[in-house]
């Protein structure tokens, strides 16, 4: 909860930091606070829209919120750029089992 509150107030201060985008989203992710992470998810898609750890962790976001189609079309986009990627297959194996 710490990390969230931090990341938050660092891109009120320092909006160009695409890391802290990448921080904030998994830090409110792991709080279970879904939406917000998604929102920083999205927004460092934005700005990085091929970097693979961003879009595997909007893809679990998106799972969470019960979003699959939009999770599928997420985690197809990643495994694309890197279809080895072993975080990658274990969320497209879960999304595909919901």
């Amino acid at each position: 909860e710490n990390a969230s509150k931090f990341f938050d107030e660092l891109l009120k201060i320092k909006p160009d930091n695409s890391k802290a985008y990448m921080y904030a989203s998994f830090s409110h992710k792991m709080n279970r606070n879904f939406t917000k992470a998604a929102d920083y998810g999205e927004q460092l898609y934005l700005r990085e829209p091929n970097l693979v750890n961003n879009l595997i962790n909007l893809a679990d976001i998106y799972k969470n919120l019960n979003l699959f189609s939009r999770a599928k079309e997420i985690i197809e986009k990643a495994l694309f750029l890197e279809p080895e990627n072993p975080k990658g297959l274990q969320v497209q194996k879960s999304i595909a089992q919901i």
